[in-house]
């Protein structure tokens, strides 16, 4: 600041100077002027010959000199003598004047020259003192910064302390809870312990006490079966005699009924079941195939007896028992494998003619074995199954009412 305050003054006191030899110069180039124009003014009215101002001061010299004291001419001479030194004295300081008017014009322009440096290193000092300002203020602000950045790594390092500090606090009480939950835990297992062995030894007693008392039990069961079982067999010995003898009168009385019936059916002349007598029962779950066969088998005079299902079969057997059974093989429950078991297994129907129809060629032996008595496939030719049915009809004999 200092250096830029002298540098101002310095500036100004320059400027003074300027201006005043600027000043003193238009006062000389103003009496060089005056002075030449006086000048012009004594050399007209004298008409001297144009010489220069240093010979013409000679010339009028040597003339003073020539011309005698004593001449009548004297007053003038000297008067133009004095006009002539009067006037080379003019051009004499018109000349100086110029002269010092070059020098203060050359003091002017040393001056503007030494204004304009000083102006320039003015502007040096000044853009130096900004350059230096602004260093300073980007170093004030570096300092600033580094004292906020300090500050906050100081405030981080403070907070990452005090979060140490917490997390060590959380991880020291967590450590004292799992150590408080793992005592807890422990001697929760240890009365868990206590009582599941004291529940064991309970339930130990309990069995104990339990198995003396079953054991007991089964004595005595035993006992009492033991003396049911006599009791039984002593009944079912009575019971075995009392049914002997009952089957022995029975199976005497049956072979008296049977020899009565003998003797009466070969009393009695027997004849071939009718057509029109002869009761097909259809078992098969296809309504079309129901409908087809029960035509075909109507157009021959049997009575047709249809059954959707085996069940529905077995349940009408019951109430009318059929000279021919033809069954499907798969239908929905008991197909016809099962059918067919069921109608061996009865007494009634044990030698009942069986026709069974599938699609299937590896069925033979699994029908054979439920007791099938013909297997027919699909499509199976009319005349077949009628010949079947008829070869079943003519087996059946019948007693003769008309004879």
């Amino acid at each position: 600041m200092i250096a830029l305050a002298g540098a101002f003054w310095l500036r100004a006191r320059r400027r003074r100077h300027l201006e005043e030899a600027a000043r003193r110069a238009a006062e000389a180039e103003m009496l060089a002027i005056t002075a030449a124009a006086a000048a012009a003014t004594a050399s007209a009215k004298a008409e001297p010959a144009a010489l220069p101002p240093a010979e013409l001061a000679q010339e009028s010299t040597a003339q003073s000199e020539a011309v005698p004291a004593t001449s009548p001419e004297l007053p003038d001479a000297e008067a133009q003598a004095r006009e002539d030194e009067a006037a080379l004295r003019a051009i004499l300081a018109a000349e100086e004047a110029h002269r010092a008017a070059e020098a203060d014009r050359r003091a002017a322009a040393s001056a503007a020259a030494e204004a304009e440096r000083v102006e320039a290193e003015r502007r040096e000092l000044e853009r130096l003192e900004a350059e230096r300002a602004q260093a300073e203020a980007a170093e004030a602000e570096r300092r600033e910064a580094a004292r906020l950045e300090a500050e906050r790594l100081e405030a981080e390092r403070v907070a990452a302390e005090q979060e140490a500090a917490r997390l060590e606090a959380e991880r020291v009480e967590a450590e004292r809870r799992e150590l408080e939950r793992v005592e807890a835990e422990r001697a929760q297992a240890e009365a868990a312990e206590a009582e599941r062995r004291e529940a064991a030894r309970l339930e130990a007693e309990r069995v104990e006490a339990e198995r003396l008392a079953a054991a007991q039990e089964a004595a005595r069961v035993a006992s009492e079966r033991l003396e049911a079982e006599r009791l039984e067999a002593e009944r079912l010995e009575s019971e075995r005699q009392a049914a002997a003898a009952a089957e022995a009168a029975a199976r005497a009385a049956a072979e008296a009924e049977a020899a009565r019936v003998a003797a009466l059916a070969a009393a009695r002349p027997m004849r071939t079941l009718r057509p029109q007598e002869t009761v097909v029962m259809l078992a098969d779950d296809s309504k079309i195939v129901r409908v087809k066969t029960s035509r075909v088998l109507a157009a021959q005079g049997y009575q047709v007896v249809l059954a959707e299902s085996a069940e529905e079969a077995i349940a009408k057997m019951a109430e009318q028992l059929p000279h021919v059974l033809i069954t499907d093989v798969e239908m929905p429950g008991m197909d016809g494998f099962d059918l067919t078991r069921h109608v061996r297994a009865q007494a009634a129907s044990r030698t009942m003619p069986v026709l069974m129809i599938t699609s299937s060629d590896d069925k033979k032996e699994q029908a054979a074995a439920a007791g099938v008595t013909t297997l027919l496939g699909k499509p199976y030719e009319e005349a077949a199954l009628i010949a079947c049915i008829e070869t079943a009809r003519l087996a059946v004999q019948v007693p003769d009412e008309q004879a």
